[in-house]
């Protein structure tokens, strides 16, 4: 049961970990403690203002100042879904569990606790308190509820593609395609959109189509890059040389392809079947395969990094079978390296960062489903596309508050870790001991016994001499005196083949006969030895 607790304990500070890791995409700062004049019952929200419910009514936060409003209510819990309603006790919808954020509240009572956030503030109310926080978030999604297909930057452009449209400088373009599925590029000083079919852009308000940008062979234009004076195009069927005239010259085909980037002094390229590929102008080389769909390539420094189905993973081109998982996740879709030299990936399930000086990933938005081809960088910001927005996340902030902080607490919580397995060793150390310090006493217990039984269970004759010697009238006095107990006394006697009362019985009418020729009264005899006056009449007169 012990060893059960333990692992108990211990499963639960990996959770707490969890917890941890999971909400610090955000930094939470304490504000204030507001006080009432009778104790506060709960915190809800009703058309976008802050309302409190006190023993002697209902507040709203107008502003920095709490006003009664006229109300009459007389439960102890009031709160509001299309009108007002009252409870005897907070329901189970509205009920938050304080244990993971009691790092934040600063007093020790966590009953009834309640929760408002509205915009970057939070109100916990708790324990008849209410505590005021500030929800400073790392990140600004722009574009809410709108699917971020791609995004370009550059010094002249901004350019997000969505489903809903493309968007030039932040202004929605009625000249362009209405959707994207491909890449803004530039190539040679002018602009690219892939998106099925390929587009020149005209000006920031019209494109061009281009009908030899692809074809039933090569499939859907999905993205342009430019090596060795040439311009490349990543179709869904093939990998091509675009010539002059926009007409596609394959170089790779056989496979669905899903990206192509400029390494080093070659092209990379990498398929849906998992398999990524090098062209040396000459050549194309087999460089991995990941087993799953690659979804996006990025180039590093020395390092090709890719975004899969079934993780991250990383692969130097110039070292055979160095193929190795950066990240173990499901559903990777983008990756970008900062200046910090941090890797960001982008998952369908959440943004992670791995710090340059971890290999532990750190959940930076969670919960949200990115696309790829969504990701770029740019000014010291991350531009990352999701279903529901676009996230813009300053790397410096990032760099300079989140990492330390984040990285701070993990230490603090690994310290604790390592505190609280030390302690529980030594305590169930100290356990084992005494278990074993208590169990060696009852071996050596009864090994002592047994040997004192053995040296003492000479013969028949030694144990009369001793019943008679110190009177032991009883079965219980015998085995006292042997130091055994009336169970182990009978074993002995089998080594004998008699049980310890007849032979006691025996031996004390003896001892009663021989009183009685000495000339002993009856009556002391069987006090001495323990019968009654009138059991040693019929015995003898029996006998006699």
């Amino acid at each position: 049961m012990l060893f059960i607790q333990m692992r108990i304990h211990i499963a639960f500070l990996f959770i707490a970990y969890a917890i941890i890791c999971e909400s610090f995409a955000q930094d939470t700062v304490f504000v204030q403690k507001h006080s009432f004049q009778t104790p506060l019952r709960n915190i809800f929200l009703a058309d976008q203002k802050i309302h409190a419910k006190t023993g002697d009514g209902v507040y709203v936060l107008n502003q920095d100042s709490w006003e009664k409003i006229d109300l009459e209510l007389n439960k102890s819990f009031v709160f509001y879904n299309e009108g007002f309603f009252q409870s005897e006790f907070v329901p189970k919808e509205y009920l938050i569990d304080a244990k993971t954020m009691a790092h934040l509240i600063p007093q020790k009572s966590l009953i009834n606790c309640t929760k408002v956030h509205l915009n970057n503030q939070l109100f916990l109310s708790v324990g008849g308190s209410l505590f005021e926080y500030e929800i400073r978030p790392f990140y600004k999604v722009q574009y809410p509820g709108i699917s971020i297909r791609n995004v370009y930057i550059d010094d002249q452009i901004k350019v997000i593609s969505t489903y809903s449209g493309i968007f030039v400088n932040d202004t929605l373009k009625a000249g362009f395609p209405p959707y994207s599925n491909g890449n803004f590029t530039k190539i040679n000083g002018k602009y690219f959109l892939s998106t099925d079919d390929l587009f020149k852009v005209i000006s920031n308000d019209s494109v061009l189509l281009l009908p030899t940008g692809q074809n039933i062979f090569a499939g859907h234009s999905r993205k342009l890059v430019e090596w060795n004076n040439k311009t490349f195009s990543l179709n869904t069927n093939s990998i091509n040389e675009l010539l002059d005239d926009f007409s596609l010259y394959p170089i790779h085909r056989g496979f669905e392809y899903s990206d192509l980037e400029v390494f080093d002094s070659s092209l990379v390229f990498s398929t849906y079947e998992g398999k990524v590929f090098s062209f040396d102008g000459i050549e194309v080389y087999e460089l991995a395969d990941v087993g799953a769909r690659i979804r996006e390539i990025f180039p590093g420094d020395d390092l090709i990094y890719l975004a899969a189905d079934n993780g991250a993973f990383a692969i130097n081109p110039k070292v055979a079978d160095s193929l190795e998982k950066i990240l173990d996740r499901s559903f990777c879709v983008d990756v970008e390296k900062d200046r910090f030299k941090n890797l960001w990936i982008a998952t369908e399930n959440g943004l992670f960062i791995i710090p340059k000086s971890s290999e532990k990933s750190i959940p930076l938005v969670s919960d949200v489903e990115f696309n790829r081809y969504g990701m770029t960088l740019y000014n010291d910001h991350i531009y990352a596309g999701s279903i529901n927005g676009l996230y813009l996340i300053d790397i410096y902030d990032i760099e300079k508050n989140f990492l330390p902080l984040f990285l701070q607490k993990v230490e603090d919580q690994k310290i604790l870790q390592r505190r609280s397995l030390i302690f529980q060793i030594v305590f169930f150390g100290i356990l084992i001991l005494f278990f074993g310090f208590l169990v060696f006493r009852k071996l050596y217990a009864r090994r002592k016994i047994n040997l004192h039984q053995k040296s003492r269970f000479y013969s028949l004759e030694q144990i009369q001499n001793d019943i008679i010697e110190h009177k032991l009238i009883s079965v219980e006095l015998l085995a006292s005196f042997y130091e055994t107990n009336t169970v182990q006394l009978n074993r002995q006697f089998k080594n004998f083949g008699i049980t310890p009362g007849k032979f006691l019985k025996t031996v004390k009418i003896s001892w009663a006969n021989q009183l009685l020729k000495e000339g002993v009264e009856l009556d002391e005899v069987a006090r001495r030895v323990g019968y009654s006056s009138r059991l040693l009449k019929n015995e003898f007169g029996h006998k006699s």
